[in-house]
């Protein structure tokens, strides 16, 4: 009887869940996939385009193209693609664009460089072969993944200040660490793992995720391919790409920051760096076009529910069906119990109350109120 009521109380508890798993599971197949034709290509270079970045207002995205510049030249452009502008810096790759949208960080040969937002004073801020330089949300500090000179060499994610000064390393030089991103809240670093191996990449990599003072590392992502983290800036969740031998096979993922609800959103061409607008319902990317030319693209991302939990159709259903499932088992098992009763009651032999019998005084036997004599010893009772 215990384990059937328990049964009973955990009912609810299993409802509940199953339809919550049911919703995850809605959220994590196929359609998650952004189809091609939703894609709105940017660029057409004919020597590619690549490392696109969104600016704060989302009203431009800068960019790197090779066209008349083999060593890669940065340009910003409307974000419906038009108006594309020379900053007349070349030699640079992986650009970023503080938050106030008045500079931009760049890489050229092993050092990080910072320019005006219109492509003026142009200076060298930190050295250390870098690949990236990501502005802190308060603008004041850069991460950096910083090349090491232990052996073997490994990359290591540091900290500067915004004019190079300060260097404060995060991670050590055990493991390398590639691309740090801050999380919108500056409270937060993530990164990707770097470890060679005897494989057609030549490397394993995953996501990573640490507090901003370097504490708490630890991996989110164990696909061994997982590659360029960035963080959404409204919600709680990363995009990465999963990285192939061959660039063609390459897509774009996304992961909350648990780990959890991993869903893939492009299966075309080598999808790679992805970047999303401020308001988070754009990301831009490259991929491979028609012609085999890497060139930007952009692609309007699934509507994002940021409705609070209590406020959610499926909270209010799943609470409601609990509560009834609740209501229904107290029923259930109070009219079960005394159902239960009445049946013990109906078989055991009836006993008088003491208004309805009189004891013999002889053997005190409980007799009804109108016996004259005890039927048990034979007293009599008058």
């Amino acid at each position: 009887m215990k384990n059937r009521k328990v049964i009973i109380w955990l009912l609810p508890l299993i409802l509940g869940s199953l339809i919550s798993v049911h919703s995850v599971k809605a959220n994590s197949d196929s359609n998650s996939i952004i189809p091609k034709s939703n894609w709105i290509k940017l660029t057409n270079y004919t020597q590619g385009a690549d490392n696109p970045v969104w600016s704060p207002d989302g009203k431009e995205i800068v960019y790197i193209t090779w066209d008349n510049t083999p060593t890669g030249t940065i340009y910003k452009m409307e974000a419906d693609g038009s108006n594309r502008t020379s900053l007349g810096i070349s030699g640079v790759g992986s650009p970023d664009i503080s938050p106030d949208g008045t500079k931009i960080t760049v890489q050229s040969y092993g050092s990080i460089y910072v320019l005006n937002y219109d492509g003026t004073n142009f200076h060298r801020v930190f050295d250390g072969l870098p690949n990236v330089a990501r502005w802190s949300p308060a603008g004041t500090r850069l991460a950096v993944d910083e090349r090491t000179h232990s052996e073997p060499s490994t990359y290591r994610i540091v900290i500067i200040n915004s004019d190079g000064t300060n260097p404060t390393p995060l991670t050590n030089i055990n493991q390398s660490f590639l691309y740090p991103y801050w999380s919108p809240d500056g409270t937060k670093i993530s990164c990707q793992s770097y470890v060679e191996a005897e494989n057609a990449r030549g490397f394993n990599g995953d996501i990573w995720i640490m507090d901003a003072d370097g504490k708490n590392l630890h991996q989110l992502t164990y696909f061994d391919n997982a590659v360029y983290p960035v963080w959404s800036p409204v919600e709680p969740s990363i995009f990465f790409v999963r990285y192939s031998s061959s660039w063609s096979d390459n897509h774009i993922f996304k992961v909350s920051i648990d780990g959890t609800n991993i869903v893939q959103l492009t299966n075309g061409t080598g999808e790679w760096m992805p970047t999303i607008s401020p308001d988070g319902a754009w990301m831009a990317f490259t991929a491979y076009d028609e012609n085999g030319i890497r060139n930007v693209y952009k692609t309007r991302l699934p509507l994002l529910d940021l409705t609070p939990i209590w406020m959610q159709w499926w909270f209010w259903t799943i609470s409601i069906l609990s509560i009834i499932a609740v209501l229904a088992t107290f029923t259930a098992l109070h009219y079960r119990k005394r159902a239960s009763k009445l049946k013990e009651n109906k078989a055991a032999p009836s006993k008088l109350t003491q208004k309805e019998y009189i004891v013999c005084p002889n053997c005190n036997a409980q007799l009804p109120t109108d016996s004259k004599f005890c039927g048990k010893c034979g007293t009599s009772l008058e």
